[in-house]
């Protein structure tokens, strides 16, 4: 009698059971094949969660729930990475907030720590910054929620999330707890200044990985032309197209920054005319 192909698999040989009708009848037992099954999905679970690094915090306070989610644990120094922003407001009632693109910064903004916990700066060392306005708060409808990408340089240990909320100067921050990535505080390479009729710019070369557009922060001081003097200044993150980065103005006297690409180190501009 040969044992059935099923029971061959199994590992075992199938017993024989009477039947109602009086005849044997074979009763299956799949015991290590369910096992095998099971077990060959245990190892794509682990891999699975190693490929999705993104850490989440988030905390309540002043009617809102403010969320950070973190893209990843660990960064080159000076990385510029992109993270995301949830604003809830958890109360009965609107709640102002400081809410989108200000002067400097981005709010809700993403602020850097070094070892010791002091905020790093996001700003070219030798930038001139612009005069900015009281900033005007958001009402935020009960119930409702935005979600912002927020650029920031990660030149320290660990971030977090601010975002301010109330009435201009009596504004509350929301603060969430920090995430620690890795990350050190140093001195961004300086990129090399070329010349075009006089005029600087920059050549920020795309790393072979790199994905989306370059990303630029500066400030221009105008008026080596002409012997006025005025600043064309944009210190919030924004778009250019190509991997060249011009200065603000025709001729100018100053030009400083930062330039880089997602997830990888920005580089710093420093032009002086003198």
């Amino acid at each position: 009698m040969k044992t059935p192909h099923s029971a061959l698999v199994a590992g075992i040989r199938a017993p024989t059971l009477p039947g109602a009708n009086g005849k044997g009848r074979i009763a299956h037992r799949f015991l290590i094949l369910p096992l095998l099954f099971v077990a060959s999905f245990l190892p794509m679970a682990r891999a699975d969660a190693a490929t999705s690094p993104a850490i989440t915090v988030s905390t309540t306070a002043h009617g809102i729930k403010l969320t950070l989610v973190v893209p990843s644990r660990i960064f080159p120094a000076n990385a510029l990475v992109r993270f995301t922003v949830r604003v809830h407001n958890v109360s009965h009632h609107t709640v102002l907030t400081l809410l989108g693109p200000q002067c400097l910064d981005n709010s809700p903004s993403i602020e850097v720590l070094d070892d010791s916990g002091n905020v790093t700066s996001q700003f070219p060392p030798k930038a001139d910054m612009p005069p900015c306005p009281i900033p005007r708060g958001e009402p935020l409808l009960r119930g409702k929620s935005v979600t912002q990408q927020v650029l920031a340089i990660v030149n320290g240990a660990s971030v977090r999330a601010v975002l301010p909320v109330g009435r201009r100067r009596l504004a509350q921050q929301v603060v969430t707890p920090k995430v620690a990535v890795g990350g050190a505080e140093s001195v961004p390479r300086t990129v090399a200044i070329h010349q075009l009729n006089g005029n600087p710019f920059a050549v920020v070369t795309r790393p072979a990985t790199a994905h989306g557009p370059l990303y630029v922060k500066d400030s221009t001081y105008c008026g080596a032309a002409t012997g006025g003097a005025s600043l064309s200044a944009n210190l919030t993150w924004h778009r250019v197209k190509g991997d060249r980065v011009y200065s603000g103005c025709a001729g100018p006297q100053q030009w400083h920054g930062f330039a880089g690409y997602l997830n990888f180190p920005v580089v710093s501009i420093d032009y002086s005319a003198s």
